[in-house]
């Protein structure tokens, strides 16, 4: 399976990790202290994803997008494709909280040194109890956001 089969694949998840009666709600407002919180949740699962801290990440996300990724075997073949195929990160470009779906979403974009055609985006998508419902990844010409 090649690079960009993956990234996009795991890009989708994020969007079908989110339960369609999800989608329909209106968003709750974070308050300060939780978007803070997210923000610095986002960061160090960013740190782990770019680490290959593959235990950690997966500790942290709920059990349903940990079976849609395929288990750790699925998670550990999209880290290593992503450290193959993208380098290492050169320099943070943004991040940012936004929404997807009307969840609370991280976002991380950054350059990289295998990758230059435009950035790559990082996006963590969290549930009501603040795990990880949902990961994208891939340029930013392909990422998806709600506001």
């Amino acid at each position: 399976m090649s690079f960009w089969t993956i990234v996009r694949s795991s890009a989708l998840l994020a969007v079908m990790a989110t339960p369609l009666a999800a989608q329909m709600q209106a968003p709750t407002p974070l308050s300060a202290a939780d978007s803070t919180h997210l923000m610095e949740l986002g960061r160090t699962y960013t740190r782990w994803m770019l680490q290959d801290k593959t235990d950690s990440l997966m500790a942290v996300m709920t059990p349903e997008f940990l079976e849609s990724m395929g288990g750790a075997a699925g998670v550990s073949e999209r880290m290593a494709m992503l450290a193959e195929h993208a380098g290492k990160e050169l320099m943070v470009l943004a991040e940012k909280m936004t929404r997807r779906n009307g969840r609370p979403q991280f976002w991380h974009e950054a350059a990289f040194s295998a990758f230059t055609d435009e950035p790559l985006v990082f996006r963590f998508v969290f549930d009501e109890k603040m795990k990880v419902a949902g990961i994208g990844m891939g340029p930013k010409s392909q990422a998806v956001f709600d506001l």
